[in-house]
């Protein structure tokens, strides 16, 4: 599946979701709209965006009582198609809609905007808002606040966290390949965005502190940008059942580390 846009080891590290401040040797690399989105489109998104998050919460609540009625009948099989096709809808939703209507928002330290391609946004924010408006019920402020391993924690079990140190992005490339398509969150040294795997590419979405664009970008994982250059990474792969099930049924997320 190809999408165009419109995340372990016995190491227990505490990465700070902070984004980086402004380095005057930052790299330049490709602009906000890389790769894949023009600015018309950017802006198109953005007009888009309240109908695309109505549309999404009508989805959730049809979907959420097709669920219940497969519970109260006790058909597994159905159940398990329905969490899937969940999946896929949120997954969509946040890639070809949600993030092509944040990008070129510009990246501030203590951004926190709420409204796509208005303000400022800091990195943590841009991941808390960005799940919020998918329909994910969360405490955006506090949750952005958190060191990003917290926040890998709040939204997915152990067993689909990987921590490394001091390894080639080569790496954490496999990780996400072998871990198969979906949405990640990858926690830096000092820094916190997305990775979308669509089965063959891999695109870091997150608000870049760079020099350009300082601002909101989705760009391939190996360019030259904080997850490359990062010496810790966590990565977490989100929207499991677990996560699915919470969105289907509006059920509050808490900060720390998820119990199921």
């Amino acid at each position: 599946m190809s999408i165009s846009l419109r995340c372990c080891l016995p190491i227990f590290v505490i990465v700070v979701s902070s984004c980086g401040q402004e380095n005057p040797s930052t790299p330049k690399h490709a602009d906000a709209s890389s790769p894949g989105l023009t600015i018309s489109e950017a802006i198109q998104a953005r007009e888009d965006y309240q109908t695309t998050l109505e549309a999404l919460a009508a989805s959730r609540n049809s979907l959420n009582r097709q669920h219940q009625a497969a519970l109260a009948s006790g058909d597994t099989e159905e159940q398990a198609k329905i969490l899937e096709t969940a999946r896929s809808t949120v997954f969509e939703a946040i890639v070809t809609e949600i993030f092509p209507a944040w990008t070129g928002t510009p990246w501030d330290f203590n951004g926190v905007s709420q409204t796509p391609g208005e303000g400022k946004i800091a990195c943590g924010y841009f991941v808390t808002t960005t799940l919020r408006d998918a329909g994910f019920n969360l405490p955006r402020t506090k949750l952005a606040q958190q060191a990003s391993q917290t926040i890998i924690n709040s939204l997915t079990g152990r067993e689909s966290i990987s921590i490394s140190a001091g390894k080639p992005i080569s790496e954490i490339e496999n990780h996400i390949r072998r871990s198969g398509v979906g949405l990640y969150i990858v926690g830096l040294d000092s820094h916190v965005g997305f990775v979308v795997y669509d089965g063959s590419t891999l695109t870091f979405v997150h608000s870049s502190y760079f020099t350009p664009p300082r601002a909101v970008v989705a760009e391939p994982i190996n360019s030259d940008n904080p997850l490359k250059r990062s010496n810790y990474r966590v990565v977490g792969k989100i929207l499991d059942d677990t996560l699915i099930r919470k969105w289907l049924r509006n059920e509050a997320i808490t900060v720390g580390e998820r119990n199921a």
